[in-house]
């Protein structure tokens, strides 16, 4: 499964590198259901910049909070994978320009070469634009941000669901093309 965002935010992916992820899941890791554990200081992860304190962000908080009982770990990207911010600001977020996803999209189709993925999901409006535009199909899900937690958790969870069930259906169906985006709220 591969988890598409729209962008790095400021406190997140802008400092660690790793969609979803903030300072603090990075040095403090994450519990996974399964019994292991993923990031943290034990599997040698460490921050960049040691005076400030760990950065949070609350839609890393949330994405990992439903993503660790999911096996294997889905694949996180961003539509567009640089920190779009306002001019003169970097400790700011913004929406990416049509430009900027359009960009993020030959990043998305490499990725995709590479990990040949069978599930996408799209978190939030950005992501599921670009995945359309590239007629890669895929499921929606509400962004967690701005009260979209509870939204956001039932989309994955169904998500989860309809990859279980079809995998036991079928043996694994292959990843299929398509001009839209499925929405799961």
């Amino acid at each position: 499964m591969l988890l598409v965002g729209e962008a790095p935010s400021h406190r997140g992916a802008r400092l660690t590198g790793i969609p979803f992820v903030s300072e603090r899941l990075l040095i403090e890791g994450v519990s996974l259901a399964g019994g292991g554990r993923a990031l943290g200081t034990e599997g040698g992860y460490r921050r960049t910049d040691e005076t400030a304190r760990p950065s949070t962000e609350a839609s890393a908080t949330m994405v990992w909070g439903a993503i660790r009982n999911i096996e294997p770990l889905p694949l996180l990207w961003n539509a567009f994978p640089f920190h779009p911010f306002q001019r003169g600001n970097p400790y700011s977020n913004r929406a990416p320009t049509p430009q900027e996803l359009l960009a993020g999209e030959r990043f998305l189709s490499w990725l995709l070469r590479l990990f040949p993925l069978q599930h996408v999901v799209a978190v939030g409006n950005s992501a599921s634009r670009s995945l359309t535009r590239m007629q890669i199909a895929h499921t929606k899900v509400r962004h967690p941000s701005q009260g979209g937690k509870r939204k956001f958790l039932e989309g994955v969870s169904g998500c989860v669901a309809d990859v279980t069930s079809r995998a036991a259906r079928s043996g694994g169906a292959s990843r299929r093309h398509a001009a839209r985006g499925e929405e799961r709220t």
